[in-house]
């Protein structure tokens, strides 16, 4: 089959990357979150997989984390950016160890006050972690704009 085209980069924020049902420590931790609390999750991911068919939960399609080896070699540079209260904390940080280890370049920032979603409140764009994630996320993409290569960092900021 025909290889398709793939981004210059991506830029995860706070990302869903594994809809399984397993429990992970901040799963727990932070089930009661305010703003992605556990039900809701649950919820979340029954509008994706339907909730009833199990070999749905294993689709790399809707949980990324599981897709074969092959196909994640073939990611651009990939950054994630996630809360260190987020419930899907454990999944970004896996699977940012998993696609290093696959040869994947990339960065995992992880911003040890701030929930999920943090960057879709801009009232919360005051707060200097949000201010320097937001700050990251522009230089990584300028960064991988200017170069005009796969990955290359053409410019750094002081």
């Amino acid at each position: 089959p025909p290889r398709l085209a793939m981004p210059d980069m991506l830029l995860l924020i706070c990302p869903v990357l594994n809809l399984n049902r397993s429990p992970s420590p901040s799963r727990v931790a932070f089930a009661s979150d305010t703003l992605l609390p556990q039900p809701l999750l649950a919820a979340c991911a029954k509008a994706y997989d339907g909730g009833g068919d199990l070999a749905m939960w294993g689709d790399p399609l809707l949980s990324p984390a599981l897709a074969p080896d092959e196909a994640l070699r073939r990611l651009p540079p990939t950054h994630i950016q996630v809360g260190g209260f987020d419930p899907l904390l454990d999944d970004s940080v896996d699977f940012n160890t998993r696609i290093r280890r696959l040869g994947v370049p990339g960065e995992l920032r992880i911003h040890r006050t701030l929930p999920h979603t943090f960057f879709s409140f801009p009232v919360w764009h005051q707060i200097p972690e949000v201010q320097q994630a937001l700050a990251t996320s522009v230089h990584w993409l300028e960064d991988t704009l200017w170069s005009g290569s796969r990955g290359g960092c053409a410019r750094h900021h002081a």
